[in-house]
Order: C-alpha cells, then sequence, then structure tokens
C-alpha cells in the first residue's frame, strides 16, 4: 500500500509503522502459529516457561559474576539454577492461573494486580524461597528461620528494586498479554531483572554462616533453673583468673 503523499507527517509515521507491524509481527506469528514444533511446545507452557526461566536465571547470573568477579562460582549457579526452575513454577502459577482466575471473578484491575504482586505474594513467596534455597545450596541444610531471618533483613531494598523493576513489566504483562503467554512473557524479559537480583543478593557474604555461628555460641543454661552453666577449662594446667570466676559465679546465681 502506498502512502499519499498528501497526508501530514504524524499520519504518514503512523501508517509507515502499521505497515511495518503487518510486514513483521504477523509474518513471524503465522509463522510459529503454523510450525508443529512450536505448536507442540505450546501446548505445555508450565514446562516451556521453567525451561525459559532455567536458562535465563543461569544466564543473567553468569553474566553478572562474570562482570564484577571474573569467574563463576559453581554454588551460586547452582542456586540460580535450581532457583530458576521454581521461579517457572511460580510465574506461571501467578501469571497464567491465579491472576486471570481473580481478574474474572473479583473483578481485580492490572493496578490492584501489580500492588498485590509486588507487596505481598512477592515477597512472601518469591524471596523466601530464593533465600531457602541459597540457605540450602551453602550450607547443605534446609532451615526456613534462618531464610526467613535473612529475608526480614533485605525486605526494605528487596521492595524497592521489585517496584523499580516489575512495576512497568507487570502492567505490561497485565494490560495487554494474553493470560496464557504471561509466565513466558515474565521469564523473557526478565534476564534483566535476574542480572539485578543476582548483583544484590547472589553473594549471601556469609549471612547463613553467621546465624549458625550466632547459634553455636548461645549460652547454655540449665533446664531446671535457667541459668547460664558455668564452663571451666579442661586443659591440665590451665588456670582460671579469680576476677572472671567470681563475675561467672555471681552471674550465674
Amino acid at each position: 500500500m502506498k502512502i499519499p503523499i498528501y497526508t501530514s507527517p504524524m499520519k504518514r509515521l503512523t501508517m509507515r509503522a502499521n505497515q511495518m507491524y503487518w510486514k513483521t509481527y504477523w509474518n513471524w506469528y503465522w509463522n510459529i502459529r503454523h510450525n508443529a514444533f512450536y505448536a507442540n511446545m505450546a501446548k505445555y507452557p508450565m514446562a516451556l516457561t521453567v525451561l525459559v526461566c532455567g536458562f535465563r536465571y543461569t544466564l543473567g547470573d553468569g553474566m553478572a559474576q562474570w562482570s564484577t568477579q571474573g569467574h563463576l562460582q559453581s554454588k551460586r549457579c547452582l542456586t540460580f539454577l535450581a532457583f530458576g526452575c521454581f521461579s517457572g513454577v511460580y510465574a506461571h502459577g501467578m501469571y497464567s492461573k491465579f491472576y486471570p482466575m481473580v481478574m474474572r471473578r473479583f473483578r481485580w484491575t492490572p493496578t490492584t494486580c501489580i500492588i498485590f504482586e509486588n507487596t505481598f505474594s512477592c515477597p512472601a513467596i518469591y524471596y523466601t524461597a530464593f533465600y531457602i534455597t541459597q540457605g540450602f545450596i551453602e550450607t547443605g541444610s534446609f532451615n526456613f528461620n534462618k531464610a526467613y531471618t535473612v529475608a526480614n533483613n533485605n525486605r526494605v531494598d528487596d521492595l524497592k528494586s521489585l517496584w523499580a523493576f516489575w512495576g512497568p513489566m507487570h502492567f505490561i504483562s497485565f494490560k495487554y498479554i494474553q493470560p496464557s503467554m504471561r509466565g513466558v512473557f515474565a521469564a523473557a524479559v526478565g534476564t534483566a531483572w535476574v542480572f539485578i537480583l543476582s548483583m544484590m543478593r547472589g553473594d549471601s557474604h556469609g549471612s547463613y554462616e553467621e546465624l549458625s555461628e550466632t547459634e553455636v555460641q548461645a549460652p547454655e543454661t540449665d533446664s531446671t533453673f535457667g541459668v547460664p552453666v558455668v564452663t571451666f577449662p579442661t586443659t591440665p594446667g590451665a588456670v582460671v583468673p579469680a576476677m572472671h570466676l567470681k563475675t561467672t559465679l555471681t552471674t550465674a546465681i
């Protein structure tokens, strides 16, 4: 279709953009829609979302590590790979199932969904799962209390980063993306988010080890009287200073 030369500049620009849209996007969409491989993949949106999330979390963390350290840490890579797979399940369940249901049944607006996601569900589920995964891979044991403590310490900064990045992205997702593809959209645009998450929280700086040492160093108490148990050195020849012994016994009594 030829654009008449007598049209206004704004209208010419609009018509040119419309031409480009039909020539590029719809050709691409038609080819994918009628391709057997992609059609079969579209039958399993959750598996597709998990695969995309696992790949992008590993890629984003690798980029962050390489740009700051020049090498990769195996535990950190494993943390983001495992959490990326969980993130795929979370994205599909929330964006493709839960939010379309509440928007249809309870008339939630996109703004309501964004507020709920960034204020409640993401801090409570997403970040808690991340810290549980990170703590398990670093220490070798599941400890919900440690993960919850670390999450609480980082809560304010995590909320700021969530709103700064996912506020606009969620608005586009809830306003313009089909429900079945919202998980895939979140997985696709989230590589930049993974880079930010890795830069901010990829290195725990020994948070879980510090909590473990604090638990180990907690003073023992007598179960009967609830007073600290006084321990004395058992090394032969060791001497307890008189002032220290007096202070310790006084505190115990």
